[in-house]
């Protein structure tokens, strides 16, 4: 598996393969009593991927190796599409989520350290939106607290709460139950990926991925 991941990689040129702290190809499959959410049966609201480091990946390959379960859709969203349109009909509220740096932290389960940065949650190039920078899991909502005053930790939560209504309205979603042997490859900058809630209904049931990433400078000339 690994070595088919990175072989699509170089094939594509795509940028070099990047390690992160889950390793080369992180192995994401079923854990009973799970420390990390994506190792559970629970849904994953949409999100953008390690969001704590200080670059963010540009290009993440998603390998569905098996996948027996009932239910665990995934699901993909334009980030772009939804923040335009609150560019548009908030100008406040885009210049807040523009402007306003939130932190992201993790702590690797089982160890005492952590990985940490922070960004706005969308990121300009000139007058163009470059990134969109967003995982609930991963924000840091205290040391939020603790840095901005009122008034603006006020309007960021209005402005990002009425960004997540359109990123979460399903109308917008492309999804898919993906079977064993696909794979998906997507910008990690633009689009959210999540899954819906499934079912392990024996032991023989299962799903597990193969997750890489790539920092992806060549993406967008092929996407």
């Amino acid at each position: 598996m690994i070595k088919k991941m990175l072989d699509v990689i170089n094939d594509l040129k795509c940028g070099p393969h990047r390690e992160t702290i889950f390793g080369g190809v992180d192995v994401v499959r079923y854990k009973p009593n799970p420390r990390t959410t994506g190792y559970g049966t629970g849904s994953l609201a949409g999100h953008t991927d390690l969001n704590y480091y200080y670059q963010a990946p540009h290009v993440e390959f998603f390998h569905c190796m098996e996948n027996t379960v009932e239910g665990g859709d995934s699901f993909w969203v334009d980030a772009f599409s939804a923040i335009t349109e609150v560019r548009e009909e908030k100008p406040e509220y885009f210049d807040i989520l523009s402007r306003v740096p939130i932190y992201h932290r993790f702590t690797p389960p089982g160890t005492d350290r952590y990985v940490w940065s922070h960004h706005t949650l969308v990121t300009m190039l000139g007058e163009n939106i470059h990134q969109i920078n967003d995982n609930p899991w991963s924000t840091d909502t205290p040391l939020a607290a603790q840095s901005l005053d009122l008034e603006t930790r006020k309007l960021w939560w209005d402005a990002y709460l009425y960004y997540r209504a359109k990123v979460e309205d399903q109308s917008r979603w492309i999804m898919r139950k993906l079977e064993g042997g696909e794979m998906v490859i997507i910008d990690n900058w633009r689009v959210y990926h999540g899954r819906k809630e499934f079912t392990k209904t024996a032991r023989d049931k299962s799903v597990w991925w193969g997750h890489c990433t790539s920092i992806g400078t060549m993406f967008k000339k092929f996407c």
